[in-house]
């Protein structure tokens, strides 16, 4: 995957206020003389700093931060402790008279910023209709969107299969570097990553460098969360599309021993300077117990020879969501911007949320239809007012005009509503809702809004109204 053109970075970096602390900087360079990295700097100036010193932190956070955050919306994920050695040496250097330039062209030279990816555990995932061949001996088979930089296998049960599995990823993502098997035999004498051979596991490609464990970890949190929705999108869809296999034959009820003790990820990053080789790295997972639960479990079955048939609906939906996590990780990093793009695409983001709720696995079929209509909530209306059921339902009728077999989806989420009404009025409702069509409907029309965000007018201030009417 190439660098974006230095130029271009550079430009994007230095805006106004980051030129004005940019020249800071470097009106005070000689002053870092003394001192051969940053971490020299911060534990050996002088306390309290001299009056040329004082606002050197500031100035050099936010140009900093701002190299961050340009790198960061071209998906380049470099973490921050790496810019600040990068920068602070280039800022000290004096034959240097563009350090960002110097920074970028260090990350460039050095292939910092090529692909590496994340290995993170499922449980309750299935690959239909072939677990049966493992017991015949045969290989599982694995479903890869290269395009996507997804791919997913169930459970290996064998390190070497495992390995095996990821090499196949790598290579069909474009990434041909080895992968560390010498680093996987450690983990798997862990006792705490059992999961590389009893679960399933979960590969995402992702451009990412960090020296720290998580200060890069927010934004893979976001991949892997469009990574497990698009898998629950495919699920959705297969009932329309082909007839599962019986539970019997899949992944799930056979050769599986998966565990639940999942409190880390591995990420395989480039080796600098070393265009064959990764540097692995397990990392803690820094989020909340309830967080942790929603990413590792997806409790789904997916017929991979279904999709390998239908690779141009596959696109389709790969590319609705690749838009929506380019919006969204624009939206995150401008956290006070209230465009109508950003706004919307953090309510998608959100009503993404929602949908993948409604699989949790529980004995309370009511939570599942709560979740579902929240999410088209989200989804189809820009702020709560009366009448939201009625509106809502008109909204799904036209983004569904014209879908084949759009009668039994309005059919459903109609129904849903009426059970919605139920469950939180009264506890509890008899209704009998096809949430497979409900599932299905909420794709259509998350589908048939983010095909709209981009002839949004910047200043409108009801998004949904402007793309679906009253």
């Amino acid at each position: 995957m190439r660098f974006p053109a230095i130029n271009t970075l550079q430009n994007e970096i230095e805006d106004k206020t980051t030129s004005k602390s940019l020249q800071f900087l470097l009106n005070r360079r000689h002053l870092l003389n003394p001192y051969a990295n940053l971490e020299e700097y911060a534990f050996a100036a002088p306390n309290p700093l001299p009056k040329e010193l004082k606002g050197f932190e500031y100035h050099f956070i936010v140009v900093r931060n701002q190299i961050l955050r340009v790198l960061r919306s071209h998906e380049l994920f470099i973490g921050s402790s790496v810019i600040d050695d990068l920068f602070f040496t280039a800022v000290k250097d004096h034959s240097e008279p563009h350090p960002v330039n110097a920074t970028l062209r260090i990350i460039q030279n050095s292939g910092i910023h090529k692909p590496g990816f994340v290995i993170y555990p499922l449980h309750s995932f299935g690959v239909a209709g072939v677990g049966i061949l493992e017991t015949l001996g045969k290989q599982r088979f694995d479903f890869i969107i290269p395009y996507a930089g997804l791919a997913v296998r169930a459970q290996t049960n064998s390190l070497e299969r495992t390995a095996q599995f990821l090499a196949e990823a790598a290579k069909q993502f474009g990434i041909a570097r080895r992968i560390p098997t010498d680093s996987l035999e450690h983990y798997e004498r862990l006792s705490i990553l059992r999961w590389l051979t009893h679960n399933p596991l979960l590969v995402v490609r992702v451009q990412t460098f960090s020296a720290e464990y998580y200060e890069n970890q927010a934004f893979v949190v976001i991949k892997l969360k469009f990574a497990t929705s698009l898998i629950f999108m495919l699920s959705s869809l297969e009932s329309g599309v082909a007839r599962k296999g019986h539970s019997w034959t899949g992944t799930r009820s056979i050769n599986n021993f998966q565990t639940l003790d999942i409190k880390h990820y591995v990420v395989f990053e480039p080796r600098p300077r070393n265009s064959k080789a990764f540097e692995s790295r397990r990392v803690p997972m820094n989020v909340s117990a309830t967080e942790l639960a929603e990413l590792t479990a997806v409790p789904v079955d997916i017929t991979r020879g279904t999709w390998m048939r239908r690779k141009r609906f596959v696109r389709r939906i790969c590319m609705t969501l690749a838009k929506v996590e380019e919006g969204y990780l624009k939206a995150f990093l401008h956290p006070k911007d209230s465009s109508a793009a950003c706004r919307i695409y953090r309510k998608l983001f959100s009503a993404l949320a929602y949908f993948r709720r409604s699989f949790r696995l529980t004995s309370d079929v009511g939570e599942a239809y709560v979740n579902l209509a929240v999410a088209f909530e989200v989804l189809l209306t820009d702020g709560y007012a009366p009448g939201v059921d009625q509106r809502i339902r008109r909204r799904i009728r036209r983004a569904l005009k014209g879908l084949k077999g759009n009668r039994a989806l309005n059919s459903a989420a109609s129904e849903l509503y009426r059970a919605r009404s139920e469950i939180v009025h009264t506890g509890r409702t008899k209704r009998n809702v096809n949430v497979q069509n409900v599932r299905q409907a909420f794709i259509h029309a998350f589908a048939y809004v983010v095909d709209r965000v981009a002839a949004l007018p910047a200043t409108t201030n009801n998004p949904i109204d402007t793309i679906l009417g009253s």
